[in-house]
Parts: C-alpha cells; structure tokens; sequence
C-alpha cells in the first residue's frame, strides 16, 4: 500500500519555511532550517559554460522583442536573463559599458531542459535596421538544483 502526499510543493523560500518550521522546535533547529532554505532559494550567478548552454530565438518588431530561450542544463533552474540586443558585436567588442547600455534584464521561471517564451520592450537605440539580428545572452542567474 502506498501513500501520497498532500504537502504543498516547496517552490519559494517562504514556503520552504512555512513547510518546515514546526511549533516547539529548538532555537538552533529554527535557524538551520531558516539557512537550508535560504540557500536553497538564493539566486547564483550561472558559469559561462551554463550561460553557453542557453540558447534560442528572438525577434523584434518595432519597440518589443519575443522569442524563445531553451535551458540545456541539467542543473539549473534559470530565474533572471541578461539579453543584450541592437548592437555590432565586432563593434562594441569588449566595451562593457556599451553592452550594459544596451542590455535588458529578463525574469523566468526556465527548469532544466525545458523552453520558455519571452517578451519585453526595447528602446529606441536597439531598434537600428542594422542591428536588428544581434542579440546575445550576456549573463543568467538561477537555483541550482
């Protein structure tokens, strides 16, 4: 005979914390319980190798961009995306400060191995005919699991 569980799933810190704190636990058990949850729930920044592991299409039509990004790791959960788009990568090689300029930041919700859709505006710089199709993601943060 099996069993199946009603408990809500863990999805956030807060209802890590509400799940596992019970009432009359020791000072010390409150605590632990308290950390394990945050760092299980504390955004990291994602290795340039996982970042590489992202990938997708995007598109852009007047001031908002739409399109899809695929997470193929296997070990990361992706919360927050780094886009940069409208720019001449062999221009703007190496000057940080243009990317930061013309760089969005993005949240979802992207599990492993799994795609997601995504949409935001854009400003007026990144709209140049020229530079329509250059885009790239700079940086991700995440869980990892």
């Amino acid at each position: 005979m099996s069993s199946a569980s009603c408990a809500p799933e863990i999805e956030s810190y807060n209802d890590c914390v509400l799940q596992k704190l019970k009432p009359g636990l020791h000072e010390l058990a409150v605590w632990i319980i308290s950390r394990a949850c945050r760092e299980k729930f504390t955004l990291a920044a994602m290795s340039p190798q996982a970042v590489d592991n992202l990938s997708g299409a995007l598109k852009i039509h007047e001031s908002r961009a739409t399109g899809n990004i695929y997470n193929g790791n296997a070990d990361w959960t992706v919360k927050e995306l780094t886009v940069v788009v409208g720019w001449k990568l062999l221009q703007l090689f190496n000057e940080r400060q243009a990317i930061l300029d013309h760089s969005y930041h993005i949240n979802v919700d992207l599990p492993p191995l799994a795609e997601v859709s995504i949409a935001f505006r854009i400003d007026e710089s990144s709209k140049a005919e020229e530079s329509r199709g250059d885009w790239f993601i700079y940086n991700a943060e995440g869980l990892k699991d």
